[in-house]
């Protein structure tokens, strides 16, 4: 677990795209009773952890079911947000407001140490959820509905072969429409979307499914290839196994993945476009720790001048990963700007946002 001061660095250097798989798992560290101080304390201090500045990504579920029915889903390495509002500025000029995502208010609450009954018996609910989990008959049922895996078991030496049987068995032309069928009903979508999506396939007539829904096929690639692992025994049936995947549902909304478990290590690692990059989270936890180190053997003066010039550019280590990732992903450093021309440039944004502040305060 990384101090509030790692923390801190990390975020000037790093976006955070936080699934809302996170958020719920936090919840679930209340304890039943919820009142109980030690419990409340520890959801707080994980609440705490959350910067306003993080994106909190759409919940994969609401995604694929968007997608099913014909909506794009952009897998180009940046969150998926909510849909922001058209504002017009009293100078006719548009813009788009995004307010506040609803999961920050939940998560300013928990930060002041206020929690509802509402939250712990949603807390229950799900530590009710992953204790009931038995991935066991899940293997057994997988390998029902493709009987041809049990000729491949013995294949399956790692994650990579059991990604490639999975994309295998996903991509034969015969067998679309019944794997469209399995992946709605182990998504749980809604009886109703699933009509208006058969109605979609027909009218379409694409034949593949990585075409027709590719962020749900891809979701369903990736819950399949676990199945695949899980019964050639690469993977242990805990079950909260289940839920660190549901971590790489979010993987193409982000350029950097770091974790420090080893399943979604693995699975990010077979997953991984060439865009984007993996890092182990002891590695990251130690780059962030010399960035400090460096920034803390500054005199005031240099720290004031670096942040003045550079922002949250990191620091120019020849073998620091956050250094090597913001290279090969934002644009490089420039010349410094003048004082005149930053407050030129502030008041000029100034000038512009303005109407759409009045905008915004208007139309609430």
């Amino acid at each position: 677990m990384l101090s509030k001061k790692e923390i801190r660095f990390l975020e000037k250097h790093y976006s955070l795209n936080i699934p809302p798989v996170l958020i719920t798992e936090i919840l679930g560290d209340l304890n039943k009773n919820y009142k109980n101080s030690e419990s409340r304390d520890r959801v707080k201090e994980f609440a705490q952890r959350l910067d306003p500045s993080s994106k909190i990504n759409i919940d994969a579920k609401y995604l694929i079911e968007d997608n099913l029915m014909g909506r794009t889903i952009k897998m180009q390495n940046v969150p998926i947000l909510p849909a922001g509002k058209i504002i017009e500025g009293v100078d006719g000029k548009k813009g788009m407001f995004c307010d506040e995502q609803k999961e920050w208010k939940y998560i300013r609450k928990w930060k002041n140490g206020d929690f509802s009954i509402e939250d712990n018996n949603f807390a229950e609910m799900w530590r009710e959820i992953t204790r009931s989990v038995n991935l066991e008959p899940m293997v057994k049922k997988y390998k029902k509905i493709f009987p041809m895996l049990s000729n491949d078991m013995q294949n399956i030496e790692t994650y990579k072969d059991a990604k490639n049987i999975a994309i295998r068995l996903t991509e034969n032309p015969t067998y679309q429409l019944e794997i469209l069928q399995l992946m709605m009903n182990i998504f749980r979508i809604d009886n109703l979307i699933q009509e208006k999506v058969l109605k979609r396939w027909k009218i379409r007539g694409i034949n593949l499914l990585n075409e027709f829904a590719p962020y749900a096929y891809y979701c369903f690639l990736v819950t399949l290839t676990f199945f695949i692992a899980l019964s050639a025994e690469i993977i242990g049936t805990r079950s909260t196994n289940l839920v660190d995947l549901h971590y790489i549902f979010y993987l193409p909304f982000c350029m950097v993945f770091t974790s420090a478990d080893n399943v979604q290590s693995n699975f990010a690692k077979i997953f991984l476009k060439d865009t984007q990059d993996f890092i182990e989270a002891i590695n990251l936890k130690a780059d962030i720790n010399g960035i400090i180190m460096h920034w803390d053997n500054m005199p005031e003066h240099d720290k004031k001048t670096f942040a003045n010039d550079y922002g949250c550019y990191p620091p120019e280590f020849k073998y620091s990963i956050t250094n090597k990732i913001w290279k090969k992903h934002m644009k490089p450093r420039s010349k410094p700007l003048s004082s005149e021309k930053k407050e030129q440039i502030g008041k000029k944004i100034l000038e512009d946002i303005g109407p759409f502040l009045d905008a915004i305060k208007k139309s609430r």
